[in-house]
């Protein structure tokens, strides 16, 4: 019997799955409204990171823990990024606000009502 040998390298996320009712009103959401592109495949894709609405019968409503996982996305001004994604509809639930670390945090809402933020880093 032949020794199994240890594989020290490192895993990877290569992509998010956001269980939903509705992928394609998910879909266009993150790509329309959001802003993050689609591949040649037309999947979305952030940072190398691919992102995948993916139907699942049991997602019927909000989440009863919306702050349990959340997307976040960088942002250099996190107060024009604000203003664009309001004036594309999007709802906040917490509007920019400095952290005591330094950085900027935002929050807001897919149509399903999963939790997103925007994050402005503390300056170097």
């Amino acid at each position: 019997m032949q020794e199994q040998q240890s594989d020290d390298t490192p895993l990877t996320l290569g992509s998010i799955i956001i269980a939903t009712a509705d992928p394609a009103r998910l879909k266009a959401f993150y790509h329309e409204v959001v802003g993050i592109p689609v591949n040649a495949q037309g999947r979305l894709v952030s940072g190398g990171l691919i992102i995948h609405p993916a139907y699942h019968s049991e997602v019927k409503e909000a989440p009863t823990e919306p702050y349990r996982a959340m997307l976040t996305f960088d942002t250099t001004d996190i107060h024009a990024a604000a203003a664009r994604l309001k004036a594309r509809g999007v709802v906040f639930v917490r509007e920019p606000e400095r952290e005591h670390w330094g950085g900027w945090v935002a929050t807001f809402l897919d149509p399903d009502g999963n939790y997103l933020q925007l994050l402005q880093p503390a300056p170097e």
